[in-house]
C-alpha cells in the first residue's frame, strides 16, 4: 500500500510537472528500507536495488537516445526493488517498457509529437499489476 501510494503521487507529479521531487524519493527510500528490514530481507533487498540501479544506469549510459529514461525513473525502480523481489522488479521493468512503447505507438498513430510521455504512470500501473499477480 505504501509503494502504491508513493508511485501514485510520483505519477501525478510526473504528469503535471515532468519531474519527481527529491523529498518523495527520500521518503520512498526510507520507507522501502524500513519495509525490507521488517521483513528480514534488508540485505537481499539492498543487493537487488544495487543490481537494478546498475543495470538501468548501464542501459541509460549505453543507449543512443539519452532522453527516454530519466534519473528519477531509475531511483523509483530502486525504490520498487526495496519492496519487491528481483524477479518481480525485472518483470515490472519489462511491463513498463512495453506499456510505454504501446503509448508511444498510440500517440504516433494520433499524429501527436514523437516525444515520449511521462514514464512513471506506466511504472505505477505495471507495479500494481505485478503486485496483484505475484
Amino acid at each position: 500500500m505504501v509503494l502504491a501510494t508513493l508511485l501514485f503521487v510520483a505519477a501525478c507529479f510526473d504528469i503535471k510537472k515532468g519531474e519527481i521531487p527529491n523529498l518523495l524519493i527520500i521518503i520512498g527510500l526510507l520507507s522501502g528500507g524500513v519495509f525490507a528490514f521488517a521483513r528480514d530481507t534488508f540485505v537481499l533487498s539492498f543487493i537487488s536495488s544495487v543490481v537494478v540501479g546498475l543495470m538501468l544506469i548501464m542501459i541509460l549510459f549505453f543507449s543512443a537516445n539519452k532522453s527516454g529514461l530519466g534519473g528519477a525513473d531509475i531511483k523509483l525502480f530502486i525504490i520498487i526493488s526495496l519492496f519487491l523481489n528481483l524477479t518481480s522488479v525485472l518483470v515490472c521493468i519489462l511491463l513498463s517498457c512495453i506499456g510505454q512503447l504501446l503509448l508511444f505507438f498510440f500517440w504516433r498513430a494520433r499524429k501527436k509529437s514523437c516525444k515520449s510521455g511521462p514514464f512513471v504512470p506506466v511504472m505505477f500501473i505495471s507495479t500494481i499489476i505485478i503486485c496483484f499477480l505475484l
